[in-house]
């Protein structure tokens, strides 16, 4: 059994950002594990966050200030997004949230990511942390 732990995963995304896109202004979770890893990573960097439901309707969670930055952006430009989830394994989550965001027809750059993957899941994702075989569990 491959186990991943809440800190293996929080440790794991801290490793991982030097190796995500720069420039990012909004981090999109997939419910509902992802939310946990895109909290960690929009808090790690300071940005914007919100769910796929949000970024198609182009609204982001709302919180306190934070550093001077705003909590919000502009969604009538091209801004560089991720869209998160913790893991991928077969892709049928992945690429229903691709087809979804498609059908939205936003002006974004759209990055896709997962902390884990499968080595079959790392196909539906533009960016991975970590190749975890089967079988796996996640706390």
């Amino acid at each position: 059994m491959n186990y991943r732990s809440v800190t293996d995963l929080n440790n794991a995304i801290k490793s991982w950002i030097s190796e995500l896109p720069e420039d990012l202004n909004l981090v999109v979770g997939i419910p509902r594990s992802g939310l946990l890893a895109a909290s960690l990573l929009a808090l790690y960097l300071n940005l914007p966050l919100t769910d796929v439901s949000g970024l198609c309707e182009n609204r982001v969670l709302a919180t306190g200030r934070r550093f001077g930055r705003e909590n919000s952006i502009d969604f009538s430009k091209n801004n560089k997004i991720l869209v998160l989830d913790d893991s991928v394994n077969s892709g049928m989550q992945m690429a229903e949230v691709k087809a979804r965001v498609e059908a939205a027809k936003l002006p974004h750059q759209i990055y896709y990511a997962a902390v884990y993957a499968s080595p079959y899941g790392h196909r539906y994702v533009d960016y991975w942390y970590e190749i975890i075989d089967n079988p796996r569990c996640f706390e």
